[in-house]
């Protein structure tokens, strides 16, 4: 392992050291604390804190903030038994390793004392060697234990942060608002990454006065190889017009650059679609997406699309069809990603296309409503048994605003 490596987690031939560590020993025989201390100290242990009853034990117990307790049971003024009690019932203590030394030699008694909290439990006639080793041994793991919990909340935080960098390379609200108002269109989208990094990605870009571009990807997988594939799939678009090219063109064309970017095993199904409100068209071109769907309010229509194609990234050559749906007024457009088709119902079926067909003819109440994302949303959680284990994305385009 390259222990030079920034953020590494320690593992298990990363051992910590030992030698900051501090000790507490309680016991009321000097000349046993006084050996306990220097076998420890032989170990490399230089922080030994040494209290002669269990009072002064407890009082030490806050002060010093040991990371491990040699404790004796009999002692005066507060036995052993009472300040194990009394540690074990403080939270942050309940972990702490405690090495305690009794002259009891009964199993019973033993139970007892494991039963009351203690780590492990020795001989009074002392094994300092043995002693030296359940010392280092449970030291380690503290500080094993430690590591690798202070590296699980520094990952965390990090996901956390490429969470919301992933999140930054989607429209803006603002963005939206600009678009809508532009081309007098009603447009609501909603994202909810799952409890992982993702590879959901979508677009909306204004070409001219009366067209606006679409794209939805979806990269196989979840974790940080499908987020890092996101950011550079927003690098290839910061280079790649869809201007003068058909959606078919321009899928085929972003097809040949993930092709060259990615790693065999990894591809992402896509949907690339122009919205014409002059014309009132919506063609489109497809890589294994779920297909669009346009419910259209005045003959309370629903039409389902077709999302056939071969994944980007898979075959350099893959061609795609060019596809059509009419825009007229009164229409709403809906995108969604694998999330929402996937989702299971409550008797563990999916909720497939049929059943986002349905919820989204729910939302015609009568001739003149067309379908929200709003109440889209909450017909679907209703319907679903948990949340997805994936990315959510929802995008309703609805024209005559």
């Amino acid at each position: 392992m390259n222990r030079d490596r920034p953020g590494a987690p320690v593992i298990e031939d990363d051992i910590p050291p030992i030698d900051n560590c501090r000790i507490l020993v309680i016991d009321d025989n000097l000349l046993i604390c006084k050996l306990i201390r220097t076998r420890l100290e032989m170990e490399g242990i230089a922080h030994i804190e040494l209290a002669h009853d269990g009072r002064q034990g407890l009082e030490k117990l806050d002060s010093f903030a040991p990371d491990l307790v040699i404790l004796d049971i009999q002692m005066p003024i507060i036995d052993g038994r009472e300040v194990l009690r009394l540690m074990r019932a403080k939270p942050k203590y309940q972990n702490l390793p405690v090495i305690v030394e009794s002259a009891l030699e009964g199993n019973a008694e033993r139970e007892e004392l494991v039963e009351m909290g203690a780590t492990n439990i020795i001989a009074k006639s002392i094994n300092h060697n043995l002693l030296a080793m359940l010392v280092r041994v449970h030291l380690e793991h503290q500080l094993l234990v430690k590591n690798l919990r202070d590296y699980r909340k520094r990952l965390s935080q990090e996901l956390d942060l490429a969470r919301d960098m992933q999140a930054e390379l989607l429209p803006s609200p603002a963005d939206i608002k600009l678009i809508a108002k532009k081309h007098g269109l009603r447009i609501e989208s909603t994202y909810q990454p799952c409890s992982e990094l993702g590879g959901d990605f979508w677009s909306i870009r204004s070409l001219d006065d009366h067209r606006l571009a679409l794209l939805m990807i979806d990269f196989a997988g979840h974790g940080i190889g499908a987020s890092i594939n996101t950011f550079r799939l927003n690098m290839i678009l910061g280079n790649l017009s869809p201007l003068g090219k058909t959606p078919a063109q321009f899928l085929a064309r972003l097809n040949g650059e993930l092709c060259r970017l990615l790693r065999p095993t990894e591809f992402a199904t896509a949907f690339f679609g122009i919205l014409d409100t002059r014309n009132h068209t919506f063609d489109y071109a497809a890589a294994g997406s779920p297909p669009p769907v346009a419910a259209h309010s005045n003959s309370r229509d629903i039409v389902i699309g077709d999302s056939r194609g071969i994944p980007l990234g898979i075959s350099p050559t893959a061609r795609y069809e060019q596809r059509h749906m009419d825009f007229t007024p009164a229409t709403t457009i809906i995108l969604f990603s694998d999330a929402f088709p996937e989702a299971r119902c409550g008797d563990g079926r999916p909720v497939g296309i049929d059943g986002m067909r349905q919820l989204i003819a729910a939302g015609f109440d009568d001739p003149c409503t067309a379908p929200k994302l709003g109440p889209l949303l909450k017909r679907f959680t209703a319907m679903v048994k948990g949340p997805p284990d994936d990315d959510m994305t929802l995008l309703c385009l609805q024209s005559g605003f």
